[in-house]
């Protein structure tokens, strides 16, 4: 079984060189055709645009951070987490999402919760509620965002397909809890296990659903600002295919799960949004200026929160804490 694990791991991280491997050549092949073109547009940085998307990106990962904690807290532990500890956990562990797996930040969330006496199978219901809502969220509005800008499209089959996401996203908001109890239930059974499995009222859904949509709509005006910020003229219909490639990427890269961050595969299918809807030059530059922007923020966060939670540890082993068993 060991064997079989490392075989696939190795086939995993095999697929995920390859896929960057070929994102990288396909953008610097690109780059370099496109070069005499990128440089007769002329493109006049605005660093106004560059610093309101860091910003809003900076903002969609403190909202989802409060989504996370309001999950959290919602569980009837012993110990409440406070928003600063929740802060220093997720940011921190979320820079394991560069490493292939994904399950890397679940693993760390579980084992700092431990002591707070929250059941792992809790925090991994929470960071499903909280990720699918993102995803789920971000197909409602891609259908949504067509209905102004996409010509090409038929109506009846941009509408018919935001129905479908309009079901499934509600189906998840009102009934996620009994599809994970239902889940647990039968592993349960099968493993002879006794997960404990804690119910999220829908008043605590909705509240994560209004800072989630919150993380998109900020997460969706960082890519306009950054297109904007890269020398490009936004319009209205501009406004609403950017903002459509950025949250398809977004969404589609945490799916794929053999990409960490999504790297690759947020860039590509950004690409393949734009391509022919946009100018050539807009479709190649955009996601690269996100990749740094977000790749930035995740830094400055991460440093932040690592340090945050070193002061938590200290304050520990100094006995000056309120909550000892962080």
């Amino acid at each position: 079984m060991e064997l079989i694990r490392n075989h696939f791991r190795k086939v995993n991280s095999g697929i995920f060189i390859l896929i960057v491997i070929g994102t990288s050549l396909f953008f610097v092949s690109e780059f370099h055709r496109n070069w005499k073109s990128l440089q007769s547009a002329s493109l006049q940085i605005h660093f106004s645009g560059i610093l309101l998307a860091f910003s809003l990106i900076m903002l969609s990962y403190v909202l989802m951070t409060i989504a996370w904690h309001v999950g959290i807290s919602a569980f009837p532990a012993k110990w409440k987490t406070t928003i600063a500890e929740s802060f220093a956990i997720v940011n921190t562990t979320q820079l394991t999402k560069y490493i292939p797996g994904k399950v890397w930040s679940y693993a760390l969330q579980m084992y700092l919760l431990a002591s707070k006496g929250v059941p792992k199978s809790y925090v991994v219901y929470i960071n499903l509620v909280t990720s699918l809502s993102g995803v789920l969220m971000n197909f409602l509005c891609a259908p949504f965002l067509l209905l102004f800008c996409a010509k090409r499209f038929p109506y009846p089959v941009v509408l018919l397909v935001l129905f479908v996401c309009i079901a499934g996203y509600s189906s998840f908001v009102f009934f996620n809890g009994n599809m994970v109890a239902y889940c647990v239930g039968i592993t349960n059974r099968l493993f002879q296990r006794k997960m404990v499995f804690y119910k999220l009222s829908l008043s605590t859904v909705l509240k994560i659903q209004v800072l989630v949509f919150g993380v998109n709509f900020a997460f969706a005006g960082a890519g306009c600002a950054a297109f904007y910020g890269a020398g490009f003229t936004l319009s209205g219909s501009n406004l609403a295919l950017v903002s459509i490639g950025v949250l398809l990427a977004d969404s589609i890269g945490f799916i794929i799960l053999i990409s960490p961050a999504g790297i690759g595969i947020r860039e590509g299918i950004m690409y393949a949004v734009l391509y022919g809807v946009v100018d050539k030059n807009s479709a190649l530059v955009l996601p690269i200026v996100l990749r740094v922007l977000s790749m930035s923020s995740d830094l400055v966060l991460g440093t932040l929160a690592y340090f945050l939670y070193h002061s938590f540890k200290i304050k520990e082993k100094t006995g000056s804490s309120d909550h000892q068993d962080f």
